[in-house]
C-alpha cells in the first residue's frame, strides 16, 4: 500500500486486491463499506497521521473509493472542518428487505451482464433473485422489480453493490410498482 499527502485536506491511498486478500477481506466486502473496510481506512489514516501530519480530528471525512485497473484501487480521504457543510452524494440504493425496489436498465444486454454476474459470482444470491424479480420492458427501458424478502443482510449488501454497476435505482413505490403491473396485465408491456 501506498499512502500520499495530496494536500492539507486529501489524502490518496493505493493498494491492490492482493494486499486487500492480504487484509482477509474480499472485493466485495471493501467495496460494500464493510466493517473490515472501516477499519482498514482507519488504520491506514493512523498512519498517515502519524507519517504524514494528516490529522482528521475534530474535521469531518468524505471517503471516495475508485477501481482504477482491474485490482488496482485508489481512496481518496478528505478532510473539512466541522463548521463547512458538505454534500455527499451517494448512490441511490434501494431498501429491498420488506420492500419492492424497482431499478431500470437501459438495455437489453445489461440486464442480461448483471444475470449473468450474479449467476457466476454469486449462486445463491442469483437463485433468489430468479424467484422474487420480474422483468418489463416500457418506454425504452427494461424495468427490473424485485422483492428482497427472501435476502439475507450481507446477500442486500452484495446484490445492491453489484446492481449499482448495471442499472440505475429508480423507486420502492409500492403504486408505481402496481401501475407497471397493470400496464402490463393491459397488454401494453413486454413481459421478459
Amino acid at each position: 500500500m501506498k499512502i500520499e499527502k495530496i494536500n492539507n485536506n486529501k489524502l490518496r491511498i493505493i493498494f491492490t486486491i492482493k494486499e486487500l486478500e492480504n487484509q482477509n477481506i474480499d472485493y466485495q466486502e471493501f467495496m460494500s463499506g464493510s466493517t473490515k473496510c472501516e477499519n482498514i481506512i482507519s488504520s491506514l489514516l493512523f498512519i498517515a497521521k502519524d507519517k504524514l501530519d494528516f490529522d482528521i480530528k475534530n474535521c469531518n471525512i468524505e471517503v471516495e473509493t475508485l477501481e482504477v485497473l482491474q485490482g488496482n484501487f485508489v481512496v481518496i480521504v478528505t478532510k473539512y472542518e466541522k463548521k463547512t457543510s458538505i454534500l455527499k452524494p451517494k448512490r441511490k440504493q434501494g431498501d429491498i428487505k420488506n420492500n419492492y425496489c424497482i431499478y431500470e436498465f437501459s438495455t437489453l444486454d445489461s440486464y442480461l451482464e448483471f444475470s449473468n454476474f450474479l449467476k457466476k459470482n454469486f449462486q445463491d444470491i442469483y437463485i433468489i433473485y430468479q424467484k422474487d424479480s420480474e422483468v418489463y420492458y416500457i418506454y425504452n427501458k427494461y424495468i427490473l422489480i424485485i422483492s428482497g424478502n427472501d435476502f439475507s443482510e450481507n446477500s442486500i449488501k452484495i446484490f445492491n453493490s453489484s446492481i449499482t454497476e448495471f442499472a440505475t435505482f429508480k423507486s420502492c413505490s409500492p403504486i408505481l410498482v402496481s401501475k407497471i403491473k397493470e400496464l402490463h396485465n393491459e397488454n401494453l408491456i413486454l413481459n421478459l
